[in-house]
């Protein structure tokens, strides 16, 4: 089944984005998916694999690639993420990781009307608490990203306000072992203070990387919490 619906999918390839067609169209939605790798790695080719889970229920699957540190810094990436934006309506945006981070921060500087939800798994909303918690990540990362720390609290969501009250689903699992749950945790109080609505998963088993490839799975926890998101909102 899984390998049937990769062969009648629809991807339409551009430098920025791969497009990949619901099965039964016009497409009920579409899904802006956003890739992690510490704004210094990924690529969107690696989540071809999860677009039969949104195409087999008539959503279209969108995975972007945006400019990489360290020979571009923030914001280009949102900026990237912005424009990919400017052609869809009924958008739904999914970020892991680094990309969750980047869709909570367009929600801090940009608005779009056609942007009825956001999908945050696994993300990273404020830096320095990121790095008290793991130091290491300053050097590897986040500097070549965000500059020198003074910089981080006007890039981190979790503590800007919102343009859009459009809902949330947070999910985070308390086995990751790259970014922590007070994560998560800490913006999804922020989001109920800035008056949007929120809902917060907290997996119990997967590490960082398998909350987001369990998304090739419909019958994940995951994936059920985020198609059921997504119909909602259509």
């Amino acid at each position: 089944m899984f390998a049937l619906l990769l062969m009648t999918m629809a991807a339409l390839a551009s430098p920025s984005s791969d497009v990949y067609e619901p099965v039964k169209k016009p497409a009920l939605a579409t899904v802006v998916f956003v890739h992690g790798g510490a704004w210094v790695g990924g690529d969107k080719s690696e989540y071809a694999s999860l677009a039969p889970t949104f195409t087999s229920q008539g959503y279209r699957f969108v995975a972007i690639n945006y400019r990489l540190a360290p020979g571009s810094q923030h914001p280009s990436p949102v900026e990237d993420l912005n424009a990919s934006l400017a052609k869809y309506e009924k958008i739904v945006m999914v970020g892991h990781s680094a990309g969750a981070h980047m869709i909570a921060f367009w929600n801090t500087a940009h608005t779009n009307s056609h942007v009825l939800g956001f999908v945050g798994i696994e993300g990273i909303y404020d830096l320095a608490a990121l790095v008290k918690t793991w130091p290491s990540y300053k050097d590897w990362f986040v500097a070549k990203e965000f500059g020198s720390a003074e910089k981080w609290p006007a890039a981190s969501p979790a503590l800007l306000p919102v343009k859009s009250k459009a809902p949330w689903l947070v999910i985070h699992s308390t086995k990751d072992e790259l970014v922590d749950l007070a994560q998560s945790t800490a913006f999804v109080a922020h989001l109920r203070k800035e008056g949007a609505p929120v809902d917060f998963v907290q997996l119990k088993t997967e590490s960082h990387f398998e909350t987001v490839s369990s998304l090739r799975d419909p019958k994940s926890e995951a994936a059920k919490a985020v198609l059921k998101f997504i119909s909602e909102r259509r």
